[in-house]
């Protein structure tokens, strides 16, 4: 029993012994006087490109959504998602009964419209041949009537010669009254004669021209030229009114012919079927978008830079895209850079154009890119094993007087196991930072290297 309990005693009176000892192993407060060895480097300045490493996806360059005007269902799609289309292709066509009848109604109108006005171009110019016959008549009668009065004026210089033969005795009486007959008769011819010019000249004299607001011409050429204009005026104005019920029938069809069109959708540049938003046989509204065409000639590497590296980039800058799909790589520049940033991430969206002759790269293929930081100065260069946390990477400690100093930093990037930031008084060229600080090291505590 008292084997037993001096036993115990002793194991207890180790414990604490032990545990004394452990205490004072551990107590690393700066006012003790206990020095640590520790590796050190310091920091250098380097002259050395520095790329900034980011991420994103390929975007296309220029859309065009295909629309037809008209509505219509679609009769068929001449070209699968992600084919090559040419501009000027017919991408697809659609199918609207009512229109196409509603041409065809066109059409027809044209041609009643145009078979009018051919009936009235021959009904002018059978006006034209009448007035012209009207000319020829007005003619033939002034030369009866000069032929006439030729006549009347023999007959009349005849009978004075017979009356005074009469008188003599040398014609009988009956002969004078026939002759005196014969003079009446042709008065009456004449007289007939020149009320039948009267009536064939209605609508050709000076007067009707100073009615319908011409100036009565002195050469009879000019005069007939008017006189046929105003003769042939009803006429020339259906036919007027004809070429405009032409002219108007050739629009509505040119209308209709150009909606009948619009049911074939063309592509209007060169460029890879996106998207198909309907299928054959389904109901398109007119504007509706049919299909979507990409423009990947030339296409946009887009990736995000955080705002305490924007100032290292600007519109020009280097710009080294791979794409580990196809193991592609292109050189290219900063084309653009977004004026504000994310709301959700705070990142600036920067974009690099190139060009995709071979059209094999396709949009939404992921890359990683290499951005070459705009750095006027020096950097300096610290490897990253000075880093307190080895995932945070923002804090080390640096060496002054022989204690250690906890500092902040903010590397502008991070290359080939070194961290490089500008000289903007974080820490200085030349200053002794710890390497590979251990987790029981504090800040004040002596060290020596």
């Amino acid at each position: 029993m008292n084997v037993r309990m001096l036993l115990n005693r002793l194991v207890l009176f180790c414990f604490i012994f032990c545990s004394c000892e452990c205490n004072k192993k551990n107590d690393f407060s700066p006012d003790k006087k206990s020095v640590e060895r520790v590796q050190v480097v310091k920091t250098e300045s380097v002259n050395t490109k520095v790329y900034y490493e980011s991420f994103g996806s390929i975007n296309y360059f220029q859309k065009n959504a295909l629309t037809s005007v008209c509505s219509g269902v679609l009769e068929k799609i001449n070209f699968s998602e992600g084919d090559l289309v040419h501009k000027g292709d017919c991408v697809a066509v659609l199918r609207n009964s009512q229109l196409e009848i509603q041409y065809e109604m066109a059409k027809n109108a044209v041609k009643t419209a145009e078979a009018s006005l051919e009936v009235l171009k021959n009904e002018l110019r059978d006006s034209e041949l009448y007035v012209e016959n009207t000319f020829l008549s007005l003619s033939k009668l002034e030369l009866s009537l000069e032929q006439k009065q030729i006549e009347q004026d023999l007959l009349e210089n005849i009978y004075e010669s017979k009356k005074e033969l009469f008188e003599l005795g040398g014609v009988t009486e009956y002969e004078l009254n026939e002759l005196e007959i014969e003079i009446k008769s042709g008065l009456t011819d004449i007289r007939l004669l020149e009320k039948e010019y009267e009536i064939e000249s209605l609508g050709y004299r000076d007067e009707d021209i100073l009615c319908y607001g011409f100036v009565v011409p002195k050469d009879e050429k000019e005069r007939r030229k008017i006189l046929k204009q105003i003769n042939t005026s009803s006429v020339r104005t259906k036919l007027d009114a004809a070429e405009v019920e032409v002219q108007n029938a050739l629009s509505s069809l040119s209308v209709y012919r150009n909606l009948v069109e619009q049911l074939k959708v063309y592509s209007p540049i060169d460029g890879v079927l996106g998207v198909k938003k309907f299928e054959v046989g389904e109901y398109v509204a007119e504007n509706e978008t049919i299909a979507v065409i990409l423009d990947v000639s030339s296409l946009y590497a887009d990736f995000c830079v955080q705002e305490k590296d924007l100032g290292k980039i600007a519109v020009g800058t280097d710009v080294e895209i791979f794409i580990p799909s196809i193991e592609k790589t292109i050189n290219s520049i900063v084309s653009e850079i977004s004026p504000y940033a994310d709301s959700a991430s705070g990142n600036f969206t920067v974009r690099a154009k190139f060009l995709n002759k071979e059209n094999v790269i396709k949009p939404g293929m992921f890359f990683i890119c290499k951005v070459l930081h705009n750095l006027d100065n020096p950097l300096l260069r610290i490897p990253e094993s000075v880093f307190i946390d080895k995932k945070a990477r923002n804090e080390v400690y640096s060496v002054i007087e022989n204690r250690i100093v906890k500092k902040k930093i903010f590397p502008c990037v991070f290359e080939n196991g070194f961290a490089f930031f500008n000289q903007d008084g974080e820490i200085m060229e030349g200053e002794i930072l710890v390497d590979a600080p251990s987790e029981f090291l504090m800040e004040g505590q002596n060290v020596s290297w």
